[in-house]
């Protein structure tokens, strides 16, 4: 298992798991943080960041430009979220 660290600032959770990931992360009004999320390995992998701060909910953006809820857990720092990214594949989610 791999950390793949952001720039620096506080707050930015971290990519776990795949040199061929990375994110971007941008700060929202009112705490929420939208996070884009890219797999540029050949293989799926699972969205698992470490946070600093607690996340109550993690909303997914639609094709239709509208927020759903998506499973998640939280232990600790680590943030699992029950989606996987295939090959070459984008996801950009809120978290809250």
């Amino acid at each position: 298992m791999k950390f793949i660290t952001p720039g620096s600032g506080a707050g930015n959770p971290s990519m776990v798991r795949n040199d061929s990931c990375s994110f971007l992360e941008t700060q929202k009004a009112a705490g929420s943080r939208s996070v884009a999320l890219f797999n540029f390995s050949y293989d799926p992998v699972e969205v698992r960041l470490v946070v600093r701060r607690p996340v109550r909910d993690v909303l997914e953006l639609q094709p239709e430009g509208d927020w759903k809820p998506i499973g998640f857990s939280c232990r600790k720092n680590l943030l699992t979220v029950e989606k996987t990214l295939e090959t070459a594949g984008i996801g950009i989610c809120r978290l809250r």
